[in-house]
């Protein structure tokens, strides 16, 4: 310990960092010898070395500076374009480009406490900025059929809190294993005396060191070596806080693999002289970014012939590198740039300073001085407005409230765009059919815009035309509803009331935003609620949102499901979760939900539980119109009563699969199943008692979980005679069980109704004991129930018929199982 505090003393007294000395010599043992080794830790002799080096530059050597050549995206015709998106697309789909984002900076100047990626810009989403771009990559990879590998570059200020960030959120539903995090370089900070500052009172004040360390901290933390490993040839770099961050875009992969330099970067048209960003020109004749603070006026206004800016090309910190020359320049010894800021330290006293002014120097390398390494660079230049929604400032321009008002608007050019001449406000998702009952419906949809909504409900005789019936509808709507008063939303929620139990009705949706714009759908045909002793039909599916990873009909099983369902003409339908490949993602439940399965949501309507891919995501609730909480709830239809369970809510992420050992009397869930099959009990005339939620008590293969077994005495004790589940993405049903054993006379009969989860190779081990039929293919199952009478069909999307089972109730409530 001696010898290490007299190295320590020795090279702070070289360095006249005498305030140094003194505190560690008041420091206890534990404390002094950590602030000793980071003494000798900080390299003070390079330190100084930058310091004087950049005291020294006094005149700086003469330059020429020139425009750089560029190619310009909305310039290139429509082959030219598919040519280099297709090039693009390759390289994605082959693995080839992995994502990089500088993620380093805290959010305090924007007065948020926490990583500047974690920031919610006011989105109706609610998102954050690391989850938009979750968003993207997720989107991007299931398009491309390979996940991009994400590097998130952290700083030692933010890293644990970003690391904590995204395992809360379980990493925005994409793959932990294709995120890997990093920190970046730091050097000491110093006082405008060139004093070393302290962050803590036996701390010395580290300030990351810029993003051209990102090289060298790829390398020193394994990442270059990870790339190398999974293929990758090309690395798109981009920072956090831009909000419209097009990650890896295909068309500028393209270009950059399409040319001859192993640097491409995506720029802007700089809106005016003064605009504050960096511009890309030559420097010598070798590509680079000279920020706007060193070019002198006469060149920021100069202007060419047909008066634009002579030098008009923005750094917008898009770029991409080619892996081989990371690799190469790693450990180039690049420039340091002085830079004066308000760094917040800890004084003489032990006092915490927040510095109103600049108080410190901050050493750093950018980026761009890797660009004059090159002989040459491919230079993009995009639209700004698709492009770059920067997060800079807390108020005014480049703010949040700036960055959401430019994503809106970009979201709002994308429908037009998608839409062609039509109008952009549109239906989005629905009209669809929610919570039957005897007496009504709830009718629900959302639009492209924020509207007030309309229903009309009419009244239909029924008429024969041929073999075929058919109805008419009456020319007067028997009911309107209208969204209360004149708040506009997007999605809408309308129910009817007043109608007759097993009667077939029509409706009609309307939409207007207030802005001259409507629209409607309709009319559908819906029915209300059969009551006790009138049969009924239902089906059962789930893991619609499993096509992502295993289905390369581009979704046609989902399609092909939806439409099998339909044709059974169902009273309604059951989704046992993952409906979606995540709940969090509002564009999932349009691709896996809403738009495969209209022609059945419209006249049909549905119930659901929550799988784990739904992430209990607030879209889940906003969708749906079940009664509190949302997540678990029960009803009744015909000779049936229905409960729908939360088993992510029994056995949450972090203690998948065995759970908490929280399931018995007290957990509130627990106690609503225990209270609503007393009282199911005590309604005689209710004959069939049915239990639904994603994870199973019994299944074959490594997706069994059996602490949800806990459930069964209760299930068992108030005669649940059927429970589906899902998660393991096959068809599944087991003998009839009861106390852990087959009971053929009064068991329950669990079928895990894996549905839409194509994944024919499923490589389940054997069958267990309580196993009666099994096979992975995609399906859903149809229901009837008559009286006494259950029987219930699994059908392949190919429409066969491939297990059946029938289920007959005595009089004193014995079972027959055939």
């Amino acid at each position: 310990m001696d010898q290490l505090l007299q190295q320590a003393e020795a090279v702070l007294i070289a360095h006249k960092q005498e305030h140094v000395v003194s505190v560690i010599r008041r420091l206890d043992a534990p404390e002094r010898e950590a602030l000793c080794r980071q003494v000798l830790g900080a390299d003070l002799d390079r330190l100084k070395g930058i310091m004087d080096q950049q005291r020294n530059i006094s005149i700086q050597e003469p330059h020429t500076i020139a425009p750089i050549g560029y190619l310009e995206w909305d310039r290139f015709g429509e082959e030219e374009r598919d040519r280099y998106k297709e090039l693009g697309w390759q390289n994605l789909q082959d693995g080839k480009v992995a994502a990089l984002v500088v993620a380093g900076g805290q959010g305090s100047r924007l007065g948020h406490d926490g990583p500047k990626g974690t920031i919610d810009i006011g989105l109706p989403s609610g998102k954050s900025l690391f989850e938009l771009q979750a968003d993207r990559l997720a989107s991007l990879s299931r398009e491309a059929g390979a996940f991009i590998p994400w590097y998130i570059m952290t700083s030692p200020d933010n890293d644990a809190e970003t690391r904590a960030f995204f395992q809360k959120a379980g990493f925005f539903g994409y793959p932990e294993q294709d995120c890997f995090f990093f920190q970046q370089h730091t050097m000491p900070a110093v006082d405008l005396n060139g004093k070393l500052l302290f962050a803590s009172e036996s701390e010395l004040s580290f300030a990351p060191s810029g993003n051209g360390e990102c090289f060298s901290s790829l390398r020193s933390t394994g990442a270059i070596e990870d790339m190398k490993r999974r293929g990758v040839e090309w690395v798109f770099y981009y920072n956090v806080d831009n909000a419209l961050i097009q990650i890896a875009d295909p068309g500028f992969v393209g270009v950059a693999a399409d040319g001859h330099y192993p640097i491409a970067t995506k720029v802007i048209e700089r809106s005016n002289p003064d605009e504050k960003i960096g511009i890309l020109c030559t420097k010598d004749g070798k590509p680079t970014v000279v920020e706007y603070t060193e070019i002198p006026q006469a060149m920021l206004e100069a202007r060419e012939p047909d008066g634009t800016l002579t030098y008009h090309l923005g750094n917008v910190s898009i770029h991409l590198f080619r892996l081989d020359f990371i690799d190469q320049h790693a450990d180039n010894d690049l420039p340091y740039h002085l830079a004066m800021k308000k760094i917040d330290y800890v004084d003489d006293e032990g006092r915490q300073v927040t510095p109103a002014e600049p108080n410190a120097y901050k050493l750093e390398r950018f980026i761009f001085d890797f660009f004059p390494l090159s002989e040459g660079m491919t230079v993009l230049k995009a639209s700004r407005e698709g492009e770059f929604a920067p997060v800079k400032n807390r108020e005014g321009e480049d703010s949040p409230a700036s960055a959401r008002e430019l994503v809106m608007r970009a979201e709002a050019a994308e429908v037009q765009r998608t839409v062609g001449n039509e109008p952009a406000f549109t239906f989005v998702n629905g009209p669809y059919l929610q919570w039957p009952t005897e007496q009504g419906m709830t009718m629900m949809w959302e639009t492209s815009l924020p509207a007030v909504g309309k229903l009309e409900i009419y009244a239909a005789d029924r008429i024969h035309s041929g073999e075929r019936g058919n109805y008419a509808l009456r020319e007067q709507p028997l009911l309107t509803v209208q969204s209360e008063g004149d708040a506009r939303v997007r999605i809408q929620r309308l129910t009817v009331d007043g109608l007759e139990p097993e009667t077939t009705y029509f409706y009609k949706a309307y939409a207007d935003n207030g802005d001259g714009k409507k629209v409607e759908a309709g009319p559908y045909p819906f029915r209300t609620a059969t009551r006790r002793g009138v049969p009924c039909s239902f089906v059962v599916t789930s893991e619609t949102g499993g096509y992502s990873y295993f289905d390369q009909s581009g979704g046609g099983i989902n399609k092909a499901l939806f439409e099998g369902m339909r044709k059974y003409r169902p009273d309604f339908a059951l989704f046992v979760g993952d409906m979606v490949d995540d709940g969090r993602r509002q564009e999932d439940w349009h691709t896996y939900l809403f738009a495969p399965g209209k022609e059945l949501l419209t006249t049909t309507p549905f119930y659901s539980c929550l799988g784990n891919h739904e992430h209990n995501g607030s879209w889940y609730y906003d969708y749906s119109a079940y009664p509190s909480p949302g997540n678990y709830y029960s009803f009744d239809y015909g000779d049936a009563h229905f409960i729908a369970l939360d088993s992510t809510d029994f056995i949450k992420d972090e203690h998948y699969p065995n759970g908490d050992g929280s399931i018995g009397p007290g957990h509130p869930q627990y106690d609503f199943l225990v209270r609503d099959l007393q009282e199911a009990a005590e309604a005689m005339d209710i004959k069939w008692r049915i239990v639904y939620i994603h994870y199973s008590p019994y299944v074959s293969g490594g997706y069994e979980l059996e602490a949800l077994r806990q459930l069964v005495p209760v299930m068992e004790q108030y005669g649940v005679d059927v429970v589906f589940s899902s998660h393991t993405i096959v068809y599944e049903r087991s003998h009839p069980l009861r106390n852990g054993k087959p009971d053929f006379d009064n068991g329950i009969v669990y079928v895990v109704a894996g549905g839409a989860g194509e994944m024919p190779n499923w490589q389940l081990p054997k069958r267990e004991w309580h196993t009666s039929q099994s096979l992975a293919v995609p399906h859903f199952v149809q229901v009837t129930v008559a009286g006494n009478c259950l029987d219930l069909r699994a059908i392949d999307v190919e429409g066969r018929l491939f297990d059946m089972l029938k289920i007959r109730k005595g009089s004193e409530g014995s079972k027959q199982f055939v």
